[in-house]
């Protein structure tokens, strides 16, 4: 995704403060603008005044002097002040004197005094027409108004200068590292804490809240994730589990806690192909309990149960552990399957067998006479027998251990 162009905080604030103070120092500007006028009407009016006290009685004296060099001369000099542009001085002798800018007569309209007579302030010597300067006054107006703007806006650009200088110190700088942290935050550095470089400062601000704030939130989340990984660990530990007891339920018997038939179906394929192909010794002993449904109707299926169980426990007791292995094939039948053993061995673990279960099962399942048998065929494998073909030796060979009267082995001979 194309990464969109932000626009500094600082830089906006520093924006907008300098927008509204120079908005402020226009207004400022301008009330200053109006003072400064009539500060410049009122010291126009100053002049007028001393022009008044002062030049107009001098003027008399030479007027009733007839010095015409002298009136001239005040004349003059009353022109030179900056803020008077034109005086003229009319006699009525129709003589007029005349000093500064003829053409302001044009357009301003004067300001007139009367020049008496020396002692005899009623009698009029003649008429003062004073015109003030407009340049000048505006050009000390602009002075005025020029120097507070521009004292205005410097003050206005040093304050936002240091306003964007700290902004940028104290707010942009930490939210940058906070934005870049973010940025690059992944569940596998959630546990990393947040550090923000920072110039040492006395006393703690809104930042430092934040990122406080956001140290709770790591460890909250931090911790819900622990609990959601111990969560998550025990339950598949025990789908695990579940799946591993739903694994041996199906390839067990639940009575006798030996094989069922299905998996002896599946594993006696396997290890009867192993034997072939790599031609080594393999023996079936078929295993069933005389006279089984005489012991239920006598003692009851419980006790019939129990000599199941307590078969599976003969049995075990006289095999190797992980090599030979037992499956329940149907009732009280039980298929005995012994990996690289050949026929003579085979023999010799089925008469073990056979003392064993007679010796100890009725002990074991709790029987009063302790008088429980079983019989035994024994089949061992030949290169001419398929699976099912020596699975049906061994059982033919226990029919005729029952057909011989029962308790005892019966091999597969050559003649069988």
């Amino acid at each position: 995704m194309e990464e969109q162009r932000i626009f500094p905080l600082a830089e906006r604030l520093k924006r907008l403060i300098w927008l509204w103070a120079t908005l402020a120092s226009l207004l400022v500007g301008s009330l200053q603008g109006w003072l400064s006028y009539r500060h410049v009407q009122g010291e126009l009016a100053d002049e007028l005044r001393a022009i008044t006290q002062t030049s107009v009685p001098l003027l008399a004296v030479a007027l009733w002097d007839i010095e015409r060099e002298a009136v001239q001369w005040q004349i003059e000099t009353m022109a030179e002040r900056p803020e008077i542009g034109l005086v003229r001085l009319t006699v009525p002798t129709g003589q007029v004197f005349i000093a500064g800018d003829e053409r302001l007569a044009e357009r301003m309209a004067p300001s007139l005094f009367e020049v008496p007579q020396p002692g005899r302030p009623l009698n009029r010597l003649g008429q003062l027409e004073v015109y003030a300067d407009p340049a000048a006054f505006q050009e000390e107006l602009f002075y005025l108004v020029l120097s507070t703007l521009l004292a205005y806006g410097l003050l206005t650009l040093l304050v936002c200068t240091l306003v964007g200088f700290f902004l940028r110190r104290h707010l942009e700088n930490p939210l940058r590292q906070l934005a870049r942290y973010l940025g690059t935050l992944t569940p596998e550095r959630l546990r990393q804490p947040l550090q923000l470089e920072r110039a040492e400062q006395r006393r703690r601000d809104e930042i430092d809240l934040m990122v406080d704030g956001f140290r709770v939130m790591q460890q909250t989340v931090d911790q819900h994730v622990r609990h959601l990984d111990e969560l998550v660990a025990q339950r598949t530990a025990a789908l695990q589990q579940a799946l591993s007891e739903i694994e041996t339920l199906s390839r067990t018997d639940a009575l006798t806690g030996c094989f069922n038939r299905r998996h002896f179906d599946e594993r006696y394929g396997e290890e009867f192909d192993r034997a072939s192909r790599y031609q080594q010794a393999l023996a079936l002993i078929f295993c069933d309990i005389d006279h089984f449904k005489r012991i239920n109707d006598r003692y009851g299926h419980a006790v019939g149960d129990a000599v199941l169980k307590a078969l599976k426990v003969c049995l075990d007791a006289c095999l190797r552990e992980r090599i030979d292995w037992v499956a329940r094939y149907g009732g009280e039948e039980f298929v005995i399957v012994l990996p690289h053993t050949g026929q003579a061995e085979a023999l010799a673990v089925a008469g073990r067998l056979r003392q064993a279960v007679a010796d100890d099962l009725g002990r074991r399942a709790g029987l009063p006479g302790g008088d429980v048998t079983a019989s035994f065929g024994v089949a061992a494998l030949s290169p001419e027998l398929t699976p099912s073909g020596l699975l049906a030796a061994a059982d033919k060979q226990l029919y005729a251990a029952k057909q011989a009267g029962r308790n005892r082995v019966m091999p597969v001979l050559a003649a069988d």
